[in-house]
């Protein structure tokens, strides 16, 4: 008896949607960027990616997730660093990104948020300069190891 003719396989060897959303949260940078299981599986955003303020929410989340975001999670406070506000004249700080992105209207891109980081890096080396055997390094160190992230982590930051 002949070979059966090629075609689709059988409906049963179709890929579970769920498997195979899942599949690609596990590609590097497609849950940092904003996608969740809920965009992947739901028909009517599946062609559309997320919003920029889920994006930026999510880039801010990954940041914060980091060993080295403690320095930049809430304002500096003028009582463990009272000279920090004449010293620093554009303070910024994961929380007070956060509650600018939740607003609205302050970031029109992710290379605003870009920039914000790069300046709570810059902010951080500029009143805790490194010294050999320095009480600040920690400071120091945490803004070089934010550096490395953004660095490393580019595609964070593409406007689409």
């Amino acid at each position: 008896s002949p070979a059966p003719a090629p075609g689709p396989p059988p409906a049963s060897s179709d890929p579970d949607p769920q498997a195979l959303a899942k599949s690609y949260l596990a590609i590097p940078g497609v849950a940092a960027s904003g996608w969740t299981l809920s965009c992947l599986t739901s028909p009517s955003s599946t062609s559309k990616p997320p919003s920029l303020k889920a994006s930026l929410l999510a880039v801010l989340r990954k940041v914060s997730d980091e060993p080295w975001s403690w320095p930049y999670v809430e304002p500096v406070s003028r009582t463990d660093a009272p000279t920090y506000y004449d010293i620093i004249k554009n303070p910024v700080d994961l929380d007070t990104m956060e509650k600018r992105v939740r607003k609205g209207g302050h970031y029109g891109s992710k290379s605003s948020l870009l920039a914000d980081l790069k300046l709570m890096a810059e902010n951080c080396k500029t009143f805790n300069p490194w010294e050999e055997g320095g009480a600040n390094n920690a400071y120091w160190d945490t803004a070089v190891a934010l550096e490395e992230f953004l660095r490393t982590n580019e595609f964070l930051f593409v406007d689409s």
